[in-house]
């Protein structure tokens, strides 16, 4: 591990130390939910658990998509400037040692003990109001806030934020609010049954031909799902549905 990487691990270390919620004693998660009183517009399913020890990995995941969009991996021809637009805004973002959990609904965690996480004293954890829009990240490196609308999936969000993409976007990833990570087909040639987004969720489904290799999506997406939901931005109404041709 080089001397540069540990220093960047060092700070987002110590950058974990603040959060929503600091634990106090060890308890289970569920234990924590039942402590937690009802606040309105709370968003459960964006709950983010943070484990400082994720911090590391996380930190390596990081460097390494910046190096694929660096410029200088012969594998990624995507635009210069998207490139640098979409480094620079992931450079923004912190570590945060989130880690995905199984679900949160209390008495669910109850008789699953096995998915019912301790939460140590050196963990955090935060609950997010519900949020009003899906980010899609697009292939020019730029974010666009725009409306959940319940029933749309991913493919309307892509286009909507990308008009010149449409007919042209084959794959579509998804960094859910509870951090699940989906990956589906959405062109007509192979299009596969799935969730839409949530409010809070991350899109990418950068156009076919724009240079973006799957590796690269897929560590994208899933340092993504680290962030947990997306923030409510300025956005865009969701277009209504095309009628079908007659």
């Amino acid at each position: 591990m080089t001397a540069r990487l540990c220093g960047v691990i060092a700070v987002v270390l110590a950058s974990l130390s603040f959060a929503a919620y600091a634990q106090v004693a060890p308890k289970r998660l569920s234990d924590w939910l039942l402590d937690q009183p009802a606040a309105t517009g709370a968003y459960p399913l964006g709950l983010s658990w943070r484990v400082p020890e994720e911090a590391a990995p996380q930190a390596l995941l990081l460097r390494e998509l910046l190096a694929s969009l660096s410029g200088r991996d012969p594998s990624v021809g995507a635009d210069p400037a998207a490139l640098r637009r979409l480094s620079d805004w992931l450079r923004s973002l912190p570590v945060t040692g989130r880690v995905a959990l199984s679900g949160v609904d209390a008495r669910w965690l109850e008789v699953n003990p096995a998915r019912n996480p301790v939460i140590e004293r050196h963990h955090s954890v935060t609950l997010p109001s519900r949020p009003r829009t899906v980010t899609v990240v697009t292939g020019q490196g730029d974010r666009c806030p725009i409306g959940h609308a319940p029933g749309r999936e991913a493919l309307a969000y892509l286009e909507a934020c990308d008009p010149e993409a449409a007919g042209q976007i084959d794959l579509a990833w998804i960094a859910q609010p509870d951090g699940r990570i989906q990956r589906f087909g959405v062109a007509r040639w192979n299009r596969e049954p799935q969730d839409e987004p949530a409010p809070g969720a991350w899109l990418w489904g950068p156009a076919r031909g724009s240079g973006f290799p799957e590796r690269v999506s897929e560590r994208l997406i899933e340092f993504l799902a680290t962030q947990g939901p997306a923030p409510d931005g300025g956005s865009i109404a969701l277009p209504a549905p095309r009628s079908p041709a007659a």
